[in-house]
């Protein structure tokens, strides 16, 4: 059996008013290695940016802050923490609960180390923290379909899910699989808008389009029912914005973090494989 990861996005908010936040890292625990810690984000400049009056040693404190709370120097050095147990499935819960203003931490999930534990981390810090990575090597649509299968196929939908290669001599299925919530079957279609050449994603997009243009008339599938499923991006780009508007309305579209909270608020527990 694989170890399980439970970890929470570490997320910084220059104003709790204002409610905009950056990930900057993710802590984790693995109760049955007894082991704590925290993966920082490498790209400073990206935190610099969404808060330009922060200064770098600011940074290098909350840092510094983070890297101790999560350590597990800062569980056993002190006779305060002697009643700590680290194969406590609780345990990170218990300690970001008192993170609440600038410094907030998500609600905690649970990662199954099947490719072992450097590469699960790898995993979930391609996925929250994305823009850690070059261009070139960020989420392709492979991947993006892959990690939201994983999210369906280990969640309480798992038993619902159904994967989809049909295809004749002209027209796609314009779905990867779909699953059953709460008693809707969703379709589910994977994108990613990392494209360094966005003449060759409008063509793919207009593909996409008519497929399910054709899909709609012959009655296979209801607009409503299609959920589209992107890395994780503000949507700020031009072609970005562009290809939102193309969008039929009905159709629903959420990031990678976006799709897994809508998992997570109906199963306490989210796996991923």
């Amino acid at each position: 059996m694989s170890e399980m990861i439970y970890f929470s996005i570490c997320r910084y908010v220059p104003s709790v008013l204002r409610g905009e936040k950056v990930n900057i890292g993710f802590a984790y625990h693995i109760p049955s290695l007894n082991k704590i810690g925290f993966k920082r984000t490498k790209n400073i400049k990206r935190i610099k940016s969404f808060d330009d009056e922060l200064e770098m040693d600011m940074i290098h404190a909350i840092f510094e802050s983070l890297d101790y709370d999560f350590g597990e120097g800062s569980l056993i050095d002190y006779e305060e923490f002697e009643n700590i147990n680290l194969s406590d499935e609780n345990l990170l819960n218990d300690r970001i609960k008192s993170y609440v203003n600038q410094i907030q931490f998500s609600q905690v999930k649970v990662f199954s180390a099947e490719a072992g534990i450097e590469q699960s981390l790898k995993d979930i810090a391609d996925l929250f923290l994305y823009y850690d990575k070059k261009k070139n090597e960020r989420i392709n649509q492979d991947k993006v379909r892959a990690l939201a299968t994983k999210m369906v196929n280990n969640s309480m939908y798992k038993n619902s899910i159904t994967k989809f290669n049909k295809r004749n001599d002209f027209y796609e299925v314009p779905y990867d699989f779909s699953f059953n919530i709460n008693g809707q079957e969703k379709f589910v279609k994977a994108f990613s808008f990392d494209y360094t050449q966005v003449n060759r994603f409008y063509k793919e997009i207009k593909a996409y389009l008519y497929d399910l243009d054709h899909a709609v008339k012959n009655n296979d599938i209801n607009l409503n029912s299609i959920q589209i499923v992107i890395n994780d991006t503000n949507l700020e780009k031009d072609f970005e914005k562009t290809i939102s508007k193309e969008l039929p309305e009905e159709i629903d579209m959420k990031t990678l973090d976006e799709f897994s909270s809508i998992l997570n608020a109906y199963n306490d527990e989210l796996i991923l494989q």
